[in-house]
């Protein structure tokens, strides 16, 4: 009767392990959030934009911004798995934007899901990748390589924006707006 009782508890954890288990990152309750980014009057491409949680239990989402400056959040779920949105509540907002390429010319958004992507786009993102310095590059200076690679790590807007202490940017997603929001960074 005992053997009984063990061999289905054991079954019945192993199925639910099976089922319940999945990819490790379930989804949390997001809705869409969208906006734009302008700097000095002008669209920013390229530049990060993070929403951090100020409470405890809401996931941090960030994006991305197009020539065009818009952007759309993406909540990272564990692993590489990303959801369309954020959560709801308050966050703090830090925009920022290095001064080199962190992709290869060509690469995916970030937060593309990587099954959606080709296996020539992948062949031709491998071969940026590994195709090394060029032999100027070879033959620079290594102290005017490491202020050139400073200077592409640097922010390209004012560091107020970039840091959760520092920034001005508050907004709070909620379901049922249109949680679009609209940046517009000066030096100021």
């Amino acid at each position: 009767m005992v053997f009984r009782q063990v061999l289905a508890a054991s079954s019945l954890l192993i199925v639910l392990g099976i089922v319940g288990c999945g990819d490790g990152a379930p989804s949390v309750k997001t809705v869409p959030v969208s906006g734009t980014v302008t700097y000095n009057g002008n669209p920013i491409e390229g530049a990060t934009v993070t929403f951090m949680q100020q409470a405890e239990g809401i996931r941090p989402a960030g994006g991305q911004t197009d020539a065009q400056g818009k952007f759309m959040l993406k909540t990272a779920l564990g692993g590489t798995k990303m959801q369309d949105g954020a959560m709801e509540g308050s966050f703090v907002v830090t925009i920022t934007k290095s001064g080199g390429n962190t992709l290869p010319t060509g690469s995916p958004a970030l937060g593309t899901d990587p099954g959606s992507i080709s296996e020539a786009e992948k062949k031709a993102m491998f071969a940026k990748m590994t195709a090394g310095p060029s032999q100027e590059e070879v033959q620079k200076d290594p102290a005017v390589q490491q202020k050139e690679i400073a200077e592409k790590a640097k922010s390209k807007l004012p560091e107020k924006y970039a840091g959760a202490k520092t920034t001005p940017l508050k907004e709070t997603v909620k379901a049922g707006d249109k949680n679009e929001f609209t940046f517009v960074l000066s030096d100021d």
